[in-house]
């Protein structure tokens, strides 16, 4: 096995991965199917404005993993952060512009109790990290309606729930939106990435191009190749073949299983 690693995907996930390996002297070649780096977080320019696309604020900022990183691959202070904090962040709820923050939104969220929004902050700071993976398989939907009836309420969680992971809380983990919710609550170090979302890909792939790895956009994989239960490469869309033992996928587990490996390789409860 030689140090070669192909990323499939330039997202924040896999920007970062990316720098990780090439700090430890891995050959990263880095695949992206954009013109544009940063999947969800990146940035493009419209008439002299920057347009972020998906996320608009980190809750852990640069107390969080994203400057893990920087300091893992020993550049930390490399992304620049400005901390949400004059002006606050607001949440528009119930017809009223609140500050979003866990005061805020206790003030706010229930029509019936006052005291419940913050008994259920309370409940979710207080469980220790083992408590919290015993709920890693519990939709938020389900313990929430075991916590407390209260629609506004659940509304509320909704809200941060569909923030934090883009999906309803129907199908999301209790476990990790507990965790999440402890981090930003705890660090309170909310922020925005100056020069945009994509300052924080941008911040990776230089660790990578300065390892002596390679980034390319609009290079779209079509395939991960395998071959008697190893991996041996990815097909592009273009023809081109990239031979490589070590592959990681940055797309999502659902295309990743069922287009770009197949599910034949999985077990079968993917």
């Amino acid at each position: 096995m030689n140090n070669k690693v192909v990323i499939v995907g330039g997202g924040i996930g896999g920007t970062a991965v990316g720098a990780l390996l090439a700090k430890k002297g891995f050959r990263v070649l880095l695949l992206e199917k954009n013109s544009l780096i940063g999947g969800r977080c990146t940035t493009y320019e419209k008439s002299g404005f920057k347009l972020d696309v998906g996320c608009h604020l980190f809750g852990e900022g640069p107390k969080g993993p994203l400057e893990d990183v920087c300091r893992l691959v020993e550049a930390p202070g490399i992304i620049e952060w400005g901390l949400a904090r004059d002006p606050r962040p607001l949440m528009h709820f119930g017809g009223k512009d609140i500050v979003y923050s866990r005061e805020g939104i206790a003030k706010t969220a229930s029509k019936t109790d006052p005291s419940s929004t913050g008994k259920l902050f309370s409940a979710m700071l207080g469980m220790t990290h083992e408590q919290t993976k015993e709920l890693d398989y519990v939709d938020l939907s389900s313990w929430l309606s075991k916590f407390t009836d209260d629609m506004n309420i659940q509304a509320a969680i909704g809200g941060i729930c569909g923030e934090y992971f883009a999906i309803p809380p129907q199908i999301a983990s209790t476990g990790e939106f507990i965790r999440c919710f402890q981090g930003v609550a705890t660090k309170k170090s909310s922020a925005y990435p100056l020069g945009g979302c994509i300052a924080i890909p941008q911040a990776y792939v230089s660790v990578i191009e300065k390892n002596g790895g390679e980034v390319r956009t609009s290079a779209k994989v079509s395939k991960i190749v395998v071959d008697g239960g190893k991996v041996k490469g990815v097909q592009l869309e273009d023809g081109a073949y990239i031979e490589s033992d070590i592959v990681i996928s940055n797309a999502d587990i659902k295309f990743t299983v069922s287009n770009l490996v197949g599910p034949a390789y999985f077990p079968e409860e993917y």
